[in-house]
């Protein structure tokens, strides 16, 4: 019945090539379309457009479009490495610019949109520690077809929810770092992919939280990291590092706490970056709340 609702919505849109019987490879592909006869239709459509006089008209791009948009469908749904995918979205495009009508916009746009959400779809159980880097090309194109559609808007539930898990990746990869320079890459890679978040929502708890976190983290790294024997150098270096990297993290653990007042998580790293900046007053209050906190007390009990 799914098949049958296509192939009539693509007999509506298109209202018969009456017009275009000259070219009898076009006039069979739509006939297989029509009889659902897809493999033989993809015969027809590739002939037919070798026709020079075929590149600029609309319908027989957009049939194309359809016709692999199908062959997708029928073969390679699933597959991140399929062609009939790309094929079908760049002959759908070249259908809109041939023909600038709401309509044939319209149209072109509806079958569009069903093949972007499947970047979308596939994009999704690639983020993880493995495939992220397959996730984020997939990603990317389904952003990419959405905003060349001006329909950029739309993202912004999709950006905040790929890109706070992008981060937490590459959060993880720092903390499981061996070296400074590789902890240093993941940190900025994070941050980069929370920060695209806070574009979109800066009242974003998990982003804010999260970039405050893996500065006072990377401090805490290079304190523990520091040799017993170090030289004064090194040592009053390495401090400053981590004054700089606490002042970094200050305004988004500040945030995080502005906005869940009662978490836990945002206090102790407020505590340990007040201890690091050397104001013990803000300290102690941070370390009251806490107190607080765990024993249940006013304002969070």
């Amino acid at each position: 019945m799914k098949h049958l609702r296509y192939i009539l919505c693509f007999l509506l849109l298109l209202g018969g090539l009456a017009g275009y019987a000259q070219n009898a490879d076009l006039e069979t592909a739509y006939n297989c379309v029509q009889r659902g006869s897809i493999d033989s239709a993809k015969t027809f459509i590739d002939r037919a457009m070798k026709d020079k006089t075929l590149l600029n008209n609309a319908e027989a791009w957009y049939i194309r479009g359809f016709i692999y948009k199908e062959l997708y469908k029928k073969y390679e749904v699933g597959n991140i490495k399929t062609k009939y995918r790309d094929t079908a979205i760049i002959d759908l495009f070249i259908s809109t610019k041939l023909d600038t009508s709401s309509s044939n916009k319209d149209n072109n746009y509806s079958t569009i949109k069903f093949l972007a959400a499947t970047y979308y779809n596939d994009a999704q159980p690639l983020m993880d520690s493995i495939h992220y880097l397959s996730s984020i090309k997939l990603y990317k194109k389904y952003r990419d077809i959405m905003k060349k559609m001006s329909l950029g808007n739309s993202l912004n539930v999709s950006d905040i929810e790929f890109y706070n898990a992008l981060g937490d990746i590459y959060s993880n990869q720092f903390f499981n770092s061996a070296t400074f320079n590789t902890e240093r890459k993941y940190l900025d890679s994070a941050k980069k992919a929370f920060d695209f978040v806070l574009e979109v929502s800066p009242g974003n708890y998990h982003a804010n939280y999260s970039i405050g976190r893996l500065y006072f983290n990377h401090a805490a790294n290079i304190i523990n990291n520091t040799p017993f024997d170090a030289p004064i150098s090194t040592v009053d270096q390495n401090q400053d590092s981590c004054v700089h990297l606490a002042r970094l993290a200050l305004p988004y653990l500040k945030k995080a706490h502005e906005l869940e007042p009662c978490k836990l998580e945002p206090i102790i790293g407020l505590k340990g970056c007040y201890y690091l900046l050397h104001d013990p007053d803000n300290f102690q209050k941070m370390d009251e709340l806490e107190k607080k906190i765990r024993n249940h007390e006013p304002p969070c009990n």
